[in-house]
């Protein structure tokens, strides 16, 4: 079969939220979920158990024998997303806390997680980036294509935010991904085409991404 990935990764262009339950299965229920147009950036690194490595010397100082084991398979994810807006229900859903709200009027604030109220249970990131072929947009199914990432359990932290006399704050958070086989295929009106299984990661290319909104919407 022919392999359709021999593309680049350009720009994240998307990004969604998705909150899960102590199982690891998606919370279904409003408020539950979040669809962010175009994060400033998306960072992973995946990390592995240390490789089994040891030697033996002889009673004249040399090496008489050396091994090294096989490589750990990964069981985790160092991540890092960076936003434009300070959007208090966005950041909430990323790590825990309260949002302030003011009536009618909505969400005005946020304030930062305690004990009672940090997201324990985490949450699951999808992205969405563009796929170049070259000079021109890579295709699929005849529709531009997207290369969509899955961290199908996370947990955050809000990272050194800087204001400045000078030019826009941005909002940096940390994280990390983890194992998540409750995930499955993810959202049932969008799934994957595979379960996550036990994969700290992973990505397919796609025909479509969400539409972004500004606030919580609901997982059914």
């Amino acid at each position: 079969m022919p392999n359709q990935t021999c593309t680049q990764l350009l720009k994240v262009a998307h990004a969604r939220v998705l909150r899960l339950t102590s199982a690891g299965i998606l919370e279904i229920g409003a408020d539950a979920r979040y669809e962010h147009a175009a994060p400033i950036a998306v960072g992973f690194t995946e990390q592995r158990a240390e490789r089994e490595d040891f030697e033996q010397r002889d009673g004249n100082g040399d090496v008489c024998g050396a091994y090294q084991g096989p490589p750990g398979a990964v069981d985790s994810v160092e991540l890092a997303v960076d936003l434009c807006a300070y959007d208090a229900e966005l950041i909430e859903m990323l790590a825990g806390g309260t949002v302030i709200t003011d009536g009618s009027y909505g969400t005005i604030g946020y304030l930062a997680a305690t004990d009672a109220d940090k997201n324990v249970n985490g949450v699951a990131l999808e992205t969405w980036s563009i796929a170049w072929n070259g000079r021109q947009r890579a295709l699929r199914n005849g529709q531009p294509a997207w290369y969509r990432h899955v961290f199908p359990k996370t947990t955050w932290q809000v990272g050194e935010v800087t204001m400045n006399s000078e030019g826009f704050s941005t909002i940096p958070l940390i994280g990390v991904g983890e194992v998540n086989s409750g995930f499955g295929t993810g959202l049932v009106a969008d799934p994957w085409p595979v379960s996550v299984a036990d994969h700290a990661w992973g990505w397919h290319l796609d025909d479509a991404k969400p539409t972004g909104v500004c606030g919580y919407q609901t997982t059914a």
